[in-house]
């Protein structure tokens, strides 16, 4: 059965979210890791500003862009969620401990990963934190102790996390589409030039 073309956002590209525990996602790297500084909205000015580690250095996070291969772990704003469909090309951001997680799966993987990877992740654990991003309460297990997380606090739900090559028929088809992809996104976009009959001298 022929795999879908991918299928990139024309508005912009979704994020994958965890938003519950038991949850699972997995794809395939079409572009390059992206490291960046994190942000966040300043009250007093609200404007977004870059947040500090307590060192004063730039916190940071990752973002992937893969072609989804299968999900339970929705996309989309929290009153507006939906299931990403099989080819679709999301994003994922890993912040704090996902962050880590991603380092400690790539020093397994004992490679850089890049483009054509398989992404695979899964909710097994939620931790509460206050405004300052300091954990507040133990590890939660079980959705039901999410869900009684008072409004006001934010919720890191987390688990998982393998990196690993393609394995099987189906997989590598997906790895040469997701190369396609990123050499598509590498190619300079050049406009055609309007035809003209006869070239003006002074156009030179």
């Amino acid at each position: 059965m022929p795999l879908p073309d991918p299928t990139p956002n024309q508005v912009g590209t979704p994020v994958v979210s965890r938003r519950a525990i038991g949850q699972q996602f997995r794809g395939i790297t079409c572009l390059m890791p992206e490291q960046r500084d994190r942000t966040k909205v300043d009250k007093q000015t609200d404007s977004r500003v870059v947040m500090l580690k307590p060192n004063g250095k730039p916190s940071q996070e990752l973002v992937l862009t893969l072609l989804t291969l299968k999900s339970t772990m929705p996309v989309g704003k929290i009153d507006d969620q939906r299931l990403p469909d099989e080819g679709e090309v999301v994003r994922v951001i890993l912040k704090g401990k996902a962050y880590g997680d991603w380092i400690d799966a790539s020093k397994e993987l004992d490679a850089r990963p890049g483009v054509g990877y398989i992404v695979e992740m899964d909710t097994t654990v939620a931790q509460a934190y206050d405004e300052n991003g300091t954990p507040t309460g133990p590890e939660m297990h079980t959705q039901a102790e999410v869900d009684l997380v008072p409004r006001g606090r934010s919720v890191g739900i987390y688990g998982g996390l393998i990196i690993r090559v393609p394995a099987g028929v189906d997989e590598v088809a997906w790895d040469t589409k997701a190369i396609a992809f990123y050499n598509d996104s590498e190619r300079p976009q050049v406009a055609d030039a309007p035809a003209q009959s006869t070239p003006e001298i002074d156009e030179f």
